[in-house]
């Protein structure tokens, strides 16, 4: 039986946050070619949260460090900015209202959070930005309006 999200702002089940805490250390790829039989969860989206989650540790410690985030991709993870880049970038913006055109994991947004009062995540893969949403919820960074948007001339 699925359970309902926790919270208005949680699209993704406790089940699932629970069994990626589970994984941490399990192997992924056994985990994708033979899924648990008695587990009903997106095994997929799992699967890429353990992979980012391998790619997040000892690059942004605060995001690997936090339980129930969530990351639809492992190249994400990959492209975003390590913590101190993105906590050293945050150190030039204070007090500003923050436009990120190229939102990603949303690392950077988040760091920016913490220096001014608002920020702007901009994306244009709409998974993404429900993760991103969800993990700024998560890490309690309120002032954070996600927008799924494509930036180009032509729209």
């Amino acid at each position: 039986m699925k359970q309902e999200p926790k919270n208005s702002f949680d699209i993704f089940p406790k089940d699932l946050l629970d069994f990626i805490d589970q994984q941490r250390d399990g192997d992924t790829h056994r985990l994708l070619l033979s899924p648990p039989a008695n587990v009903n969860i997106d095994i997929r989206l799992a699967v890429s949260t353990l992979e980012a989650l391998k790619k997040l540790k000892g690059k942004a410690d605060t995001w690997y460090n936090t339980k129930e985030l969530v990351f639809p991709s492992a190249m994400s993870a990959e492209q975003c900015s390590s913590e101190i880049a993105a906590k050293y970038k945050a150190l030039y913006f204070k007090g500003s209202v923050i436009v990120d055109l190229t939102g990603g994991l949303g690392v950077d947004s988040y760091f920016f959070s913490k220096h001014n009062p608002f920020v702007f995540y901009i994306e244009k893969d709409p998974f993404l930005c429900q993760a991103a949403n969800h993990n700024f919820r998560v890490l309690s960074s309120n002032n954070i309006s996600v927008l799924n948007k494509s930036i180009s001339p032509h729209n």
